[in-house]
């Protein structure tokens, strides 16, 4: 994960990476591919509600490398999204092609994937940092708050 630290005379944080972020983030990278795959191929299966759910599955894979990875496996997994998508929306060896153009309700249904799965990607990018850091729960101990599993020794001297 990114480590959280002030760097010298800086007032705002700075973010160093760790060990842990390159696994997480070559993860995101799959999920994003998988994800982008598996919408272009899914999309307009049962018209609009593939559509809809491969949306929600882009939101889903979304905050899930947030929560795993924060900001940089997010971009990650953005940007392995956006090469599936865009490569599959090529026409193909045979002429075929998997984001059909041509008919107004085929068209509308591949722009809203192509254009409209940006929406849970940067939704997920602007939601509250706090939604997605590790905290221990608070519990009041004779009008002291304390972390959970701590003990309050009910001696005031130290507060």
């Amino acid at each position: 994960m990114l480590a959280r630290g002030r760097g010298a005379g800086s007032l705002t944080d700075v973010l160093r990476l760790s060990a842990a972020v390159v696994p997480r983030v070559a993860g995101s990278l799959v999920l994003g591919a998988v994800v982008g795959a598996l919408g272009t191929v899914e999309h307009r299966s049962v018209p609009p509600w593939g559509l809809v759910l491969v949306l929600l599955l882009v939101l889903a894979g979304a905050v899930t490398v947030r929560a795993w990875g924060g900001l940089v496996a997010l971009v990650a997994y953005a940007a392995a999204w956006g090469a599936v998508v865009f490569v599959l929306s090529m026409r193909g060896p045979g002429g075929d092609v998997l984001i059909p153009g041509g008919t107004v309700s085929w068209t509308i249904l591949g722009q809203i994937w192509i254009l409209g799965a940006w929406v849970p990607i940067a939704a997920s990018a602007f939601l509250p940092s706090r939604w997605f850091q590790e905290t221990r729960p608070e519990r009041v101990v004779a009008g002291r708050v304390t972390a959970a599993g701590t003990e309050a020794d009910g001696d005031d001297a130290d507060a």
